[in-house]
């Protein structure tokens, strides 16, 4: 997994600020929005403004309530500036002597969309914060509710009523730094009563009994009636994501788990967003929180001579 952690992708003069959780997973999106592209007479093929995935850049785009969008910052009616798309307000920094007639398109911004994702094969939520225009393309940058980001051609996504009552959807977020290498964190998380649970869930008990070892990804998936979840796990060259969309008696429920070891500094970054959850917001806070002090209690643990 190629982690991109808070860097420039170039493409010509146009700069989109991102994290992605690997260019394995890129690689196979991009291929895979390809083969959507040929199917579809409205969707045109992948570009070079946009069409990435990055659902693990939590500390860029952290988790947001879907019924609070007035808490979503936007550049509304023009272009963003650098700054702008460096600090999450935006997505796309477009150099305007390069592309003297790219222009915001005329719609209001931040707009709930749904937008199918081959990740979770179904449409999910997002929130379109920049729409632009440059040529004949027309395309979006968006965020999760999940927290993280992504981008697509306009005609890609389906926006919602304007007048349509939207529910509350919290999300637990974490965004903590815990002692230890990769490894350790690795060592501490399969010991946690989350990481048992996944193993019996979707019979990957070896998997997560497993060792630290680069370079693996493992997939997820079980179907039982009503009720379905699919996930992916990769734990490459120093970086551990896990998503896992769920469908829960009809609902939508996604978990993610980020741990980034910090470069000379003895830690870890670890991020978990778990939601919506909202009638029951306070239950999951605390199961999230005691999956924290487990991480905590395994490393210290593993750590003692």
């Amino acid at each position: 997994m190629n982690i991109l952690k808070n860097t420039f992708i170039f493409f010509g003069a146009i700069a989109v600020i991102s994290s992605c959780s690997g260019q394995v997973a890129r690689d196979q999106d991009k291929q895979q929005k390809s083969e959507q592209s040929l199917a579809s007479a409205k969707t045109k093929t992948a570009h070079n403004f946009g069409g990435w995935y990055c659902p693990d850049n939590l500390g860029g785009f952290p988790p947001v309530d879907i019924s609070n969008l007035k808490s979503v910052q936007v550049v509304q009616d023009r272009l963003p500036t650098l700054e702008e798309a460096r600090n999450g307000t935006s997505l796309m920094y477009i150099d305007t002597v390069e592309y003297p007639n790219a222009r915001p398109l005329d719609i209001p911004l931040p707009q709930l969309a749904k937008y199918y994702s081959v990740h979770s094969n179904k449409k999910e939520i997002v929130i379109v914060i920049q729409a632009v225009v440059i040529g004949t393309d027309t395309v979006v940058g968006f965020r999760f509710p999940s927290g993280g980001n992504g981008s697509s051609w306009y005609s890609e996504v389906e926006f919602f009523d304007e007048n349509m009552e939207i529910e509350s959807s919290p999300f637990v977020f974490i965004d903590t730094l815990v002692s230890g290498t990769q490894e350790e964190i690795w060592n501490s998380f399969v010991k946690t009563t989350y990481a048992n649970e996944l193993g019996e869930k979707f019979d990957k008990k070896e998997y997560f009994e497993g060792k630290w070892v680069d370079n693996i990804t493992t997939q997820l998936s079980y179907n039982e009636g009503d009720n379905r979840g699919i996930g992916l796990i990769m734990n490459m060259y120093g970086a551990l994501y896990a998503q896992i969309d769920y469908i829960i008696d009809g609902k939508d429920y996604t978990e993610k788990i980020f741990f980034m070891t910090q470069p000379g500094k003895g830690s870890t970054k670890v991020q978990v967003s778990a939601g919506p959850a909202p009638l029951h917001f306070e239950k999951e806070k605390i199961y999230w929180d005691k999956f924290l002090e487990e991480l905590r209690a395994n490393w210290i643990l593993f750590s003692k001579p």
